[in-house]
């Protein structure tokens, strides 16, 4: 049986596992860039109450929905009311990588994550920003 949820958050991207880099004394220094680091907090908080038991074992399939702030431009009358697709940055992969990081728990390891469905959406007007979850086992 499928798992399915909505996170009422705000999706950021997250590029190199949320670290950040500075030059220090000539060499690389690596920190957690703090905004990354609480907006991970934050998935991982929130989708606590429907973790399964144990993790998820064998071949997944994970189905996301992004669903980003609607722009001004797009808020006019002669733009529809419903979901629009969001064909501009952050990069779907992008969006993936943090909150398939914050959900471990949900399997042993995202490596058994064989199919996925990612979909990124502008929010439809009077709609929050959110991101939608479905997480369900393959047959092996």
């Amino acid at each position: 049986m499928p798992i399915s949820f909505t996170l009422p958050i705000h999706a950021i991207p997250v590029q190199t596992g949320g670290k950040r880099m500075a030059i220090h004394n000539g060499k690389p220094m690596f920190f957690k860039d703090k905004r990354t680091s609480s907006y991970l907090q934050n998935v991982t908080l929130l989708s606590a109450q429907y973790r399964p038991e144990a993790p998820l074992e064998g071949p997944l399939r994970v189905v996301l929905a992004f669903v980003l702030p609607r722009p001004l431009r797009l808020a006019g009358a002669k733009h529809s009311q419903w979901r629009l697709h969001a064909p501009v940055r952050p990069d779907w992969d992008n969006l993936c990588k943090g909150l398939l990081d914050a959900l471990k728990g949900f399997w042993l390891d995202d490596a058994q994550i064989c199919s996925a469905v990612v979909h990124k959406y502008y929010t439809s007007k009077g709609e929050a920003p959110c991101v939608e979850v479905q997480i369900s086992q393959l047959p092996e």
